[in-house]
């Protein structure tokens, strides 16, 4: 019988342990410099946070140290935990907010471009020139079955709103007088009757302690697009009062 002979075959190198500590303090350096982008965009569109600029701190800090302490194995954990922590933060969608300055609309809109929820709608113009005064902007993100929203008011001159009416005038479904609606709805008399239309009214419109808008004598409500359902709204609605010159784009749902 011939003797089988065993061939030893060379072994494959393994990966060294400092090279993969090389790879977490790699991925920890781009995920620290991209929290600590979105938490000044955040502070600059939004607010100051806290709780950000906090744990952006961190991040930078165990970086540092990681650098230092020749790619601790510890270091590069932490650092790439807490990035981690900090990117699901940084999913979600900034909660409400107002602000009054146009300024940052620019800022604001690529911020809240990153997320998938509620954005700038199609129908909404290039107004940055058209502000007089008054300027307005709300925000808040549709979060499991509440209806966010997306709304810019501000007042431009009355023949600036003349032309908004003209145009919008054309593309609107249905044109409510303001005073008519009832705690920011309607109800049209060719829908069937658990139908109605809501809106996100801003406050530059005078609405009394019932929900009722009865002082608002001239302004008018031209619904570009609604699904007529009360418990998921959407509608797309430009307010128009052209004596005064106030206006609002409001996307709501």
């Amino acid at each position: 019988m011939k003797q089988t002979e065993n061939i030893n075959l060379p072994a494959v190198p393994s990966e060294p342990p400092e090279q993969k500590t090389k790879v977490f303090a790699v991925i920890a350096q781009i995920l620290t410099v991209v929290i600590v982008l979105i938490t000044i965009l955040h502070c600059i569109a939004i607010a100051v946070s806290s709780v950000r600029i906090i744990i952006s701190v961190i991040c930078i800090l165990f970086w540092i140290f990681c650098r230092k302490a020749k790619f601790s194995k510890l270091f590069c954990l932490i650092t790439v935990l807490a990035s981690f922590y900090m990117g699901f933060l940084c999913m979600i969608p900034p909660f409400i907010f107002n602000s009054n300055q146009l300024w940052k609309y620019p800022v604001q809109k690529f911020y809240i471009d990153l997320y998938q929820n509620i954005k700038e709608p199609d129908f909404f113009p290039d107004f940055t020139e058209d502000v007089i005064s008054g300027y307005d902007f709300d925000y808040m993100p549709s979060i499991l079955q509440g209806a966010g929203h997306y709304s810019v008011a501000f007042v431009t001159t009355p023949e600036k709103a003349k032309a908004y009416q003209e145009l919008y005038s054309r593309q609107a479904e249905y044109i409510i007088p303001l005073n008519e609606l009832h705690d920011t709805s309607y109800h049209p008399d060719d829908k069937e009757e658990d139908d109605t239309i809501d809106f996100f009214i801003s406050t530059i419109w005078e609405e009394s302690s019932l929900g009722e808008f009865e002082t608002e004598k001239n302004a008018e409500v031209y619904v570009l697009s609604s699904n007529g359902d009360w418990n998921h709204p959407h509608t797309s609605a430009v307010i128009i009062d052209t004596s005064s010159g106030r206006i609002q784009f409001s996307k709501l749902g």
